[in-house]
């Protein structure tokens, strides 16, 4: 038994969740599951853990849309559970449009959500449960680390950057975060799969140009979004396959994203906030993950691995980045197969990442 085995086995007991509930200055109540020490008497670490997009639940799930099945994944209900194998307290929660939370103050009227700014709907939900956590029994309040996977990655180094003196988060996770501006993201993922298709090169020139326009409308429109009026469709005679992305364009650029929550999420710069940060911090990229993947020729530059970059230099001593293998976005091992052509509701089928779960259980071994 090395020592690292010795002291995980002597890690003191941790309940099981238990539900509670904090809110946001502004009124936003969060439900959240939430696993302390036996023992309040001991000091412990704790960690917060902030999920991706999407309205994914603080377990990972995503509820049944449109004739899709439920997403049970429990990814991150997995992660607490490696955590208090380790004696480490945690907290993870539903955010703004998820679980039992669900819209929250917007339930009334849903359209008023994308109104408000990513920092209002997402960060400070972030922020309180980071201060709920810090105030809870057995808890070190010195030795609370951010744990966000996928754009909760954002959120985490966002809350680090903005750390007041009296709650320093003492380091950061950063699993499979966003790595660029959020519509460089999502229009690198959108032209990669048009280029995937066997339509022909006119229309996948016609429909990455119709892309591109879109992301320049939202982040050039200074005046909001009531009286926008997105161009006309690139293609007259689209062919089927042609015809079916430039309605999944239309709708994902030229709706869903006209708004000052995406513009606002968008004006972030992972990259810009990791190059103020200098606390130690573990990132991972999944060499099969096509949402964040640990590099990309697209837009952002090189994908993941620009994001480790923009942090080393402040925190060498105790950085590390760990590029997974055979990993999707969802921190499944699917081995051999080929991610582009496995669907989530296939790499659900698929064991948790071993390697991600020896690094994580290393990187907070610092802490214990």
């Amino acid at each position: 038994m090395n020592k690292f085995q010795a002291n995980k086995s002597a890690s003191i007991a941790i309940e099981p969740d238990k539900d509670v509930v904090f809110s946001t200055p502004s009124g936003i109540e969060l439900h959240g599951s939430i696993r302390l020490p036996k023992d309040s008497i001991q000091s412990l670490p704790a960690v917060l853990i902030i999920s991706g997009s999407g309205p994914v639940d603080r377990d990972g799930n995503a509820p049944t849309q449109a004739g899709l099945p439920q997403l049970k994944l429990d990814v991150y209900n997995w992660l607490a559970d490696i955590l208090a194998e380790q004696g480490i307290a945690s907290l993870r929660y539903d955010k703004v449009t998820s679980g039992a939370t669900g819209l929250g103050p917007y339930a009334s009227n849903p359209s008023s959500l994308v109104t408000h700014s990513f920092e209002q709907i997402f960060v400070e939900p972030a922020k309180s449960g980071l201060q709920y956590l810090a105030k809870q029994p057995g808890v070190d309040p010195e030795k609370i680390i951010i744990l966000g996977h996928s754009e909760g990655g954002l959120i985490a180094m966002l809350l680090a950057s903005q750390a007041k003196p009296d709650l320093n988060p003492a380091g950061l996770v950063l699993a499979e975060p966003s790595y660029g501006r959020f519509l460089d993201i999502v229009a690198r993922q959108l032209v990669e799969q048009i280029n995937q298709t066997k339509i022909n090169s006119n229309e996948k020139k016609s429909l990455t140009s119709w892309v591109n326009a879109g992301v320049s409308m939202i982040r050039e429109n200074k005046a909001g979004f009531a009286d926008t009026q997105p161009p006309q469709p690139p293609l007259l005679k689209p062919s089927k396959e042609a015809k079916q992305w430039q309605d999944m364009v239309a709708s994902i650029v030229y709706q869903r994203m006209q708004n000052l929550l995406i513009k606002s999420e968008d004006a972030l710069d992972p990259c810009e906030i990791a190059a103020s940060l200098s606390l130690p911090t573990l990132i991972t990229a999944g060499s099969k993950d096509f949402n964040t993947p640990p590099a990309t020729n697209g837009p952002a530059g090189s994908g993941v691995w620009a994001l480790a970059q923009s942090l080393k230099n402040k925190s060498a001593d105790s950085f590390k980045y760990v590029e997974l293998k055979n990993v999707v976005h969802i921190l499944r091992d699917i081995g051999s197969q080929d991610a582009s052509t496995m669907p989530l509701t296939s790499q659900i089928d698929y064991p948790y990442s071993a390697q991600f779960s020896n690094e994580l259980e290393a990187f907070m071994a610092k802490f214990s």
